[in-house]
């Protein structure tokens, strides 16, 4: 099953919050999974959980932005222990328990990380500021051709998140970008 967001209500226009939309959209493919597509346009979200036998299809004409506003993000439980979670549990991709992910497509998603709201604060922690992916528990993640770019924290996938099998990262380097380059996990599970 392939859904586009666009034609599901999100607008992509650059201004509109188009959170609830798309996660209604990842809500409403079947367990037997399927792929949303973004393409043409500026898509502003929180918060969006990622689920099983899903590709999230980022079109090169597409960026998924992060929201302005924290509130956006609202703080994560995931069911490890980790010593990163006294300064980070926000997330702008969540992926808890999913297995075959794939994130790809050419597009952009940009952390909106350079608002002073997602700053280090003074004593050096993070709470307000959200991973650009995490996940959690995972196996058969996959993310591929597509450029990170103002990440607040780049991608996590840390042992204690129980990661399993092979989670790929790759993209190309565009001008004035930060990419993850290309790296590879196999976390203990």
């Amino acid at each position: 099953m392939s859904l586009f967001a666009k034609a599901l209500g999100a607008k992509g226009d650059g201004a509109t919050k188009d959170t609830v939309v798309l996660q209604n959209v990842i809500d409403s493919l079947p367990a037997s999974g399927g792929t949303v597509y973004l393409h043409e346009g500026t898509f502003i979200a929180g918060t969006l959980r990622l689920k099983s036998n899903l590709t999230l299809f980022i079109d090169s004409t597409a960026t998924l932005k992060g929201s302005p506003d924290v509130v956006d993000f609202p703080a994560q439980t995931p069911p490890t222990n980790n010593v990163n979670l006294l300064e980070c549990r926000r997330a702008l991709l969540y992926a808890e328990g999913a297995s075959n992910v794939t994130i790809d497509g050419g597009g952009t998603i940009d952390g909106n990380g350079s608002l002073s709201q997602y700053a280090v604060n003074s004593d050096g922690t993070e709470v307000n500021r959200p991973i650009m992916f995490w996940p959690v528990q995972t196996s058969n993640v996959m993310v591929r051709n597509v450029y990170f770019h103002d990440g607040v924290v780049g991608a996590s996938c840390r042992r204690s998140a129980r990661t399993s099998r092979s989670t790929m990262f790759t993209s190309t380097r565009r001008r004035s970008e930060t990419v993850m380059g290309s790296m590879s996990w196999t976390a203990r599970t």
